[in-house]
């Protein structure tokens, strides 16, 4: 798992078109012709920089499928372009071949010179490239503070696979100060711009993005759900580009403004009551028939409640009974103490016979 994608503008120059190999079952071969310019891969001069001579360049080939009716794009035109790209050396030097999978010119402007073009567009010192394959060496640190590792990427580029070396480059400063060195025979993705290269073909690239065991089970496989397409405001647009949308008609995003802030969580402000939807309720079940009551027993006749002078009588016989009970056993004790009886004689302390209760 590899791949070597440089993107950026170029200068393009000496199209020609080439047959490309015969397809497997065409008998012609212009169906597949394309194009072939030359161009340049540019990093910045870092031995003799000045601002006649700010770049270094490495010289290019471009291969671009296009119609054959199509015309070739003239000399010294700029063209936004994404390829595939592998260098190596041969007898003439260090050559870069680039495979277009973008490739948009730019139109000149009858009346400016290419000198004025250039100096209108952004200044971009170094193409950019994406770069996927493994790491071939351990980091190594220099005494400018940056610290670099080499890796392998290949690419299918101009009917072959064709590997590149790569030394990648963590710049010094404090933004890769703490970053982790990968391991050796690790996949990592790297997103730079080209630093500089040498005769024997290796190339170096400055840092920017890194990402570390680039493997296919780190891509999430769930699906992606459409975004609600935006309408797009009414008439011809003004401009090709625009840093906002102009209109939301008929879409149900709102535009940035209108999105309200996050409540926090600890300023004490009220929280939206979340709705809860409750479940339909069932159908009320069938009341069961009524039982039939059992035959309540009769009632005991309330019983014959006596006079209130019955009532008296019984009172004062009891209180009579228990004084009589009294003094009996008083006058018992008494004679126990002169000797005269015995305590334990029930006939001292109760009487005898119905004189007991009397």
């Amino acid at each position: 798992m590899s791949s070597a994608i440089v993107s950026g503008i170029f200068s393009v120059a000496n199209g020609q078109r080439i047959p490309g190999p015969q397809r497997a079952g065409s008998a012609s071969t212009g169906s597949s012709s394309y194009v072939l310019y030359n161009t340049t891969l540019c990093a910045p001069n870092l031995v003799n920089p000045s601002p006649d001579n700010p770049v270094v360049l490495m010289p290019a080939t471009l291969r671009v499928y296009t119609p054959p009716e199509k015309s070739f794009v003239p000399n010294e035109n700029l063209v936004v372009v994404d390829a595939k790209f592998s260098i190596s050396t041969g007898p003439t030097g260090i050559l870069a071949q680039l495979d277009g999978l973008s490739f948009k010119p730019f139109f000149n402007v009858p009346g400016l010179e290419p000198d004025v073009v250039d100096s209108l567009l952004p200044d971009f010192r170094a193409h950019r490239c994406h770069l996927l394959g493994n790491v071939t060496g351990p980091v190594q640190s220099h005494l400018d503070g940056s610290r670099s590792f080499s890796m392998s990427v290949s690419d299918f580029v101009c009917d072959a696979v064709r590997p590149t070396s790569i030394v990648c480059v963590f710049p010094s400063g404090p933004r890769w100060a703490k970053t982790p060195a990968p391991y050796a025979s690790s996949c990592v993705k790297i997103f730079g711009k080209f630093l500089s290269w040498d005769h024997s073909g290796t190339v170096r690239v400055t840092i920017l993005d890194i990402v570390f065991n680039a493997r296919t089970q780190d891509v999430s496989l769930s699906p992606i759900s459409p975004t609600t397409g935006l309408s797009a405001s009414s008439g011809t647009p003004k401009r090709k580009f625009a840093a906002v949308i102009p209109t939301f008609a008929g879409s149900s995003i709102p535009p940035p403004n209108s999105i309200p802030p996050l409540l926090d969580s600890d300023d004490g402000s009220p929280k939206p009551k979340r709705t809860v939807k409750s479940a339909p309720k069932a159908p009320p079940k069938p009341k069961a028939p009524p039982k039939p009551k059992a035959p309540s027993k009769p009632k005991a006749p309330p019983k014959a409640k006596g006079s209130a002078n019955t009532r008296k009588a019984a009172t004062k016989e009891k209180e009579k009974v228990g004084f009589v009970r009294t003094t009996r056993r008083s006058a018992a004790i008494a004679k126990f103490a002169n000797g005269q009886g015995d305590i334990n004689n029930n006939a001292d302390l109760e009487g005898e016979g119905a004189d007991s209760t009397a």
